[in-house]
C-alpha cells in the first residue's frame, strides 16, 4: 500500500468514513523478466497493482453522503491520474451510481495536505 493510501484511509477514517482497499496486487501480472540460471532461461512476473476498473483503490461510505464513493489516490502525479480517471470509459458510468474522487497528496510547510477532485458529469462534457 502506498504512502498517499495509507494517507488517504487515515483522513476517511478521521472523516468518519467507513472505507476499503480495492486496490490489489497480481503477482502474475507485468512483464516477465528473463533470467538464464544452470543454462535453462527462466521467466519471472514483476507483478502489477491493479485497481478496480483501473481507476478506484478505496471504496468510502461517508456518514453524511447516501451514496458509495471510489476513491483513487496518489502522491504528486495528479495530473496524470486526472487524465486517467477522464478518459476511463468505466468512470461516467460509475458517476451515475456512485461518487468518485482523486486525492492527490503533497506536502506543504504546515504538513501534508490533499488536493481533492470530486468527479461531476461535467468532467465529461
Amino acid at each position: 500500500m502506498s504512502k498517499a493510501t495509507q494517507r488517504t484511509l487515515a483522513a476517511l477514517k478521521e472523516q468518519g468514513a467507513l472505507c476499503g482497499m480495492v486496490e490489489r496486487f497480481n503477482q502474475f501480472g507485468g512483464p516477465v523478466i528473463f533470467k538464464t540460471i544452470n543454462g535453462k532461461r527462466m521467466g519471472k512476473h514483476t507483478g502489477v497493482r491493479q485497481d478496480l476498473f483501473g481507476i478506484i483503490d478505496i471504496i468510502a461510505l461517508y456518514p453524511d453522503r447516501q451514496k458509495v464513493c471510489g476513491i483513487q489516490s496518489c502522491g504528486t502525479a495528479f495530473s496524470e491520474h486526472l487524465k486517467k480517471i477522464k478518459e476511463s470509459s468505466y468512470s461516467p458510468i460509475w458517476i451515475k451510481y456512485a461518487d468518485l474522487e482523486l486525492w492527490g497528496w503533497r506536502k506543504l510547510k504546515s504538513g501534508w495536505a490533499p488536493r481533492i477532485h470530486r468527479f461531476t458529469k461535467v468532467d465529461w462534457l
